[in-house]
């Protein structure tokens, strides 16, 4: 039997995972167990490709630069790179806002359901206003005023709340770390 390609296995595997969902979301107690059970496993697949992207751009430009012959062309090199980057994101952004303007999202919802949603996001405004970011913000701002992540690990007690720091970016968003009060 003839082995399915890749890129095929991974549409199989979406179009699957859509028909789960929406399976789920009609079925009584679908949505909690969505919710409870499969949310969290994507969470942390979007969180680590985050974690992993920066890294490997990071990697790949030392790798390109070492592998140079004649340093000369580095010069060149970047300036084309830049104009590269700011062409393709002139581009992407002309795209979005065309396409924002004739799809115009949300011009159909209705106003109760408008008034819905600012009501159940303005308490996240008001806690991501509130001193739960400013912890954040003095936890980052000393660790780089130290001129390296050093600062965690003077002792046990900073390499636990370092930890507990990195396992919250992976496995949870900033809100429900502070929520769950881990440290």
């Amino acid at each position: 039997m003839k082995k399915l390609e890749l890129h095929w296995k991974i549409l199989l595997g979406m179009f699957l995972g859509v028909l789960f969902g929406l399976v789920l979301s009609f079925v009584n107690g679908g949505d909690v167990f969505i919710h409870d059970y499969v949310k969290p496993f994507g969470t942390i697949f979007i969180n680590l490709l985050k974690l992993i992207a920066i890294p490997l751009i990071l990697a790949s430009l030392i790798k390109g630069v070492s592998d140079l012959k004649d340093i000369s062309k580095l010069s060149q090199m970047g300036g084309r790179t830049i104009l590269t980057y700011l062409c393709t994101t002139l581009i992407a952004v002309t795209i979005g806002l065309f396409l924002v303007n004739m799809i115009q999202p949300g011009k159909f919802i209705s106003v109760e359901t408008r008034k819905e949603l600012v009501d159940a996001y303005s308490t996240d405004v008001d806690a991501k206003g509130s001193g739960r970011q400013a912890t954040r913000s003095w936890t980052l701002a000393t660790a780089c005023r130290c001129g390296s992540f050093q600062y965690f690990w003077r002792n046990e007690q900073q390499q636990k709340h370092a930890a507990s720091h990195f396992l919250c970016f992976v496995f949870w968003n900033w809100n429900d770390f502070n929520s769950r009060k881990i440290l």
